[in-house]
């Protein structure tokens, strides 16, 4: 089964954004296990303090729960800004337009 984790923070500022990005970046290659398929960084365009982490994971669990790199990132965020942290799973159905 796929599923997401996405730890998002609205930095406090433009130095905590910066140091919340630092973080990211470290954190995110180094908990790359085999179950971690994929990582994304994202910052928000119409709000720029905004980032969001997507860990997208590739497991046969019935159960999800929170990653230990997820869990990480969102307890280190904390000290930069308001942090949610959520669960997402593949809902089976995606569709591309195949415009570029």
């Amino acid at each position: 089964m796929q599923w997401i984790e996405i730890i998002h923070v609205r930095a406090f500022n433009e130095a905590s954004k910066k140091n919340a990005l630092a973080l990211a970046r470290e954190l995110t290659f180094n908990g790359k296990t085999q179950a971690l398929t994929a990582a994304a960084l994202w910052i928000r365009s119409d709000l720029p303090t905004d980032i969001s982490v997507m860990l997208r994971w590739i497991e046969d669990a019935k159960d999800r729960a929170y990653s230990q790199v997820g869990l990480q990132l969102a307890e280190d965020f904390s000290h930069f800004g308001w942090v949610t942290h959520s669960l997402w799973q593949d809902g089976g159905l995606m569709v591309e337009s195949g415009a570029r």
